[in-house]
């Protein structure tokens, strides 16, 4: 019985020491290679962020920038490198008015977001919906009435 017990854990410890799928015997050295992002197209000259820097100077609301979510996009087509979406606090309401920011690697994929947006706003003609876009830029505003949008249209075409 002794040397039954004394077997029992001789063993376990031996197949303890073995590694198991969870915990590998032998640590593996960690990765030392570096993912770099990759570089910004010629055609990028803008970010989401540098945009929300020129509303913000111009007096425009842009609280809260965050990136856009899949709800976000709804069925539109994700084709942007980057986006941020912000909300105008004092037009905030029923519905929240809220003004997309997207940033493109290529005037195609600008083109084709941009066409979506506007195919939308002819189908929905009782919601505010302003596009409009300046170099790699192209910016929705959901639920923000004209004079505001303008606002915003003209911050984003000062850019310089």
């Amino acid at each position: 019985m002794k040397r039954a017990a004394v077997l029992l854990i001789l063993t376990s410890l031996a197949l303890g020491a073995c590694g198991s799928p969870y915990m590998p015997a032998v640590p593996q050295p960690l990765s030392t290679s570096t993912v770099l992002p990759p570089k910004p197209s010629a055609f990028q000259r803008w970010t989401a962020d540098q945009v929300v820097a020129a509303f913000k100077a111009a007096g425009c609301e842009a609280y809260f920038p965050k990136p856009l979510t899949q709800g976000d996009y709804g069925a539109a087509p994700q084709l942007a490198v980057d986006t941020l979406r912000v909300i105008p606090l004092s037009l905030t309401g029923e519905g929240g008015p809220r003004v997309y920011i997207f940033s493109f690697a290529t005037q195609a994929d600008l083109d084709k977001t941009r066409q979506y947006y506007l195919d939308r706003a002819r189908s929905n003609y009782d919601i505010f919906s302003s596009t409009f876009s300046h170099d790699n830029i192209l910016v929705q505003a959901l639920g923000v009435p004209g004079f505001f949008a303008r606002q915003y249209d003209a911050a984003l075409q000062a850019m310089k």
